[in-house]
């Protein structure tokens, strides 16, 4: 069983007031605080808030490509409803990107640098949205820049093969 001492408890950031200990209150003007999950603050560029680096990266590698998409677009994996007298919100997931030929979406890209149990769980939902709907959409997921680059590689496969498919 660990032993906590007055000096381990000041590192851990509690307050040591007499005989009871109470944990500090973080600052909240510190505008350098570690983020939960390590992941990097929101990042601007073109007036567009992204929310990584790796997602405005790709972002820069579709409008250099010329290719045609949807940013942060949302998507409703389930309706709200009531359940005996409580209401239970809507739940719905932000692909961060929708590539559009023709009106119609014919891939979805979601850049991740730390995959959360929430996401995959939506991941499945969405999957699951697609299934019953015959849709057959791929979702892309890239994690670095050369997934990223390799995606754009896929996708212009996809618009290629898409427009062979509309000229017949």
């Amino acid at each position: 069983m660990a032993r906590f001492t007055l000096e381990l408890l000041q590192q851990k950031g509690f307050n040591l007031n007499g005989d009871k200990a109470e944990k500090k209150p973080t600052n909240l003007l510190n505008p350098i605080q570690k983020s939960k999950y390590k992941n990097k603050k929101q990042v601007n560029a073109d007036g567009v808030k992204f929310d990584s680096k790796l997602e405005m990266h790709f972002y820069n590698l579709l409008k250099d490509n010329g290719i045609e998409f949807k940013f942060q677009e949302k998507i409703l994996l389930q309706n709200s409803f009531r359940y005996d007298g409580e209401a239970i919100r809507e739940m719905a997931m932000i692909i961060d990107f929708a590539i559009i030929r023709n009106d119609t979406i014919i891939a979805m890209v979601d850049t991740k640098g730390m995959v959360m149990p929430d996401w995959k769980l939506k991941l499945k939902l969405l999957k699951k949205k697609l299934y019953d709907s015959n849709s057959v959409i791929p979702i892309y997921t890239p994690r670095n820049q050369k997934q990223c680059a390799e995606t754009i590689i896929y996708i212009k496969e996809k618009i290629r093969t898409h427009e062979q498919v509309r000229t017949f």
